[in-house]
C-alpha cells in the first residue's frame, strides 16, 4: 500500500472547485488501495486534528483566512509545529501537490525535499490571479511569480486540470506532463440527481430559459454581474438560479425577484438536479480558471436526455 500525501488550502466542507476535485481525487486514490493523507488548513466548521475515514486521513494545520477566506496563512503556534513534525515522521510514498499559491502547499514542497520525494503539481489555473493595472495587481503577481519559484524548487511532474491550463504553466517554465481532469464520474454524477421540481419550487413556468449559476458567492466570481445581467433583459422569460455560499450571501438574497432566485448552498444530489434542470450553466468568473469539461459533458447529457 503506498500512503500519498495531498496537500490543499482548503478541503470540504469548505466550498469550492479545488476543494471538491481533492475530496474526490482522495477518494478514488483511496478506492484503488491507496492510504491517502491530506493536509489542509483548519476550517471553523471541522472539530480539528487528525480524522481519518475509509483510508482517506486529514490533518489540519492552524490558519487564520484571509481575502473573504480565500487564502489561509498558516499560524506559527506550537500545535502547528505538532502537526508538522507529525507529518515528517510518516513513511509517505507520494506527495501531491494542489496549485502553487499557498502556503501550506509550500510546506507540502518543503516535505518532498526533506523526504527525496518529486512531487506531483495539479494546476487549476489559465492565467495570472491578477491582471488589474493597480499596486494591489502588482502585488498580487510578484507574490504569485516568487510563489511560483519556490514550487519550481522542487522539480514537480507538472500536470493541470484542463489542456489550457497544461499550456499556461508550460509558459511559466514548467514542463509539462500531462492532464488530471476534474475528478468526477460525470454519469454518476447525473444519475445521482434529486427529484426535485424546481418549476413549482421557484414559480417558474416550463417554457423558460434558465441560467443556473453555481459557486462561491464572492465579487470575483462575478455574481453580482450575473444578476446585473438577467436584470438588464426585459421581455424575456429568462431566470437565474443562483446556487452557492460566500461573503455576498445578504446581496444575493436581497437581490431575488421573480426571476431571481437564490437556493443557498445546495447538497450533490440537488446541485445535480438544478444542472440537469437548467437550460445553461453560466460562469461569469474573473479568475484565470481552467476550463472544466465536466460541465460541458453534463450539459451534453442534459441536451440528449
Amino acid at each position: 500500500m503506498r500512503r500519498i500525501l495531498i496537500a490543499s488550502a482548503y478541503y470540504a466542507p469548505h466550498m469550492g472547485g479545488v476543494e471538491r476535485y481533492t475530496e474526490n481525487l482522495a477518494k478514488k486514490l483511496a478506492e484503488l488501495g491507496n492510504e491517502v493523507v491530506v493536509v489542509t488548513s483548519s476550517d471553523s466548521e471541522r472539530t480539528g486534528g487528525f480524522v481519518s475515514e475509509n483510508n482517506v486521513s486529514l490533518i489540519e494545520i492552524p490558519s487564520v483566512s484571509l481575502m473573504n477566506d480565500r487564502f489561509p496563512i498558516i499560524k506559527p503556534i506550537p500545535s502547528t509545529f505538532r502537526a508538522f513534525r507529525q507529518i515528517m515522521e510518516f513513511p509517505i510514498s507520494d506527495i501531491i501537490i494542489n496549485t502553487r499559491y499557498y502556503p501550506i502547499c509550500h510546506f507540502a514542497c518543503r516535505v518532498a525535499e526533506k523526504k527525496h520525494i518529486r512531487p506531483v503539481l495539479i494546476d487549476h489555473s489559465s492565467g495570472y490571479l491578477s491582471t488589474e493595472i493597480s499596486p494591489m495587481g502588482y502585488l498580487m503577481r510578484l507574490y504569485e511569480g516568487l510563489s511560483t519559484k519556490i514550487i519550481s524548487r522542487s522539480k514537480p511532474v507538472a500536470c493541470a486540470v484542463s489542456n489550457r491550463s497544461l499550456q499556461w504553466i508550460k509558459s511559466l517554465g514548467f514542463s509539462p506532463h500531462s492532464v488530471i481532469p476534474n475528478s468526477i464520474d460525470a454519469d454518476a454524477y447525473c444519475s445521482s440527481a434529486s427529484k426535485r421540481d424546481w418549476n413549482s419550487e421557484l414559480n417558474i413556468s416550463p417554457d423558460a430559459f434558465v441560467v443556473a449559476y453555481a459557486g462561491r458567492l464572492i465579487e470575483e466570481k462575478g455574481v453580482m454581474k450575473a444578476i446585473e445581467a438577467i436584470d438588464g433583459i426585459h421581455g424575456k422569460n429568462i431566470h437565474l438560479i443562483i446556487a452557492g455560499s460566500g461573503p455576498l450571501n445578504t446581496a444575493v438574497s436581497n437581490a431575488q425577484n421573480e426571476r431571481i432566485h437564490f437556493v443557498g448552498r445546495l447538497n450533490e444530489s440537488d446541485m445535480s438536479s438544478l444542472l440537469r434542470y437548467a437550460s445553461c450553466f453560466l460562469m461569469p468568473s474573473e479568475y484565470p480558471e481552467a476550463c472544466q469539461p465536466f460541465f460541458l459533458k453534463l450539459q451534453l447529457k442534459n441536451a440528449q436526455s
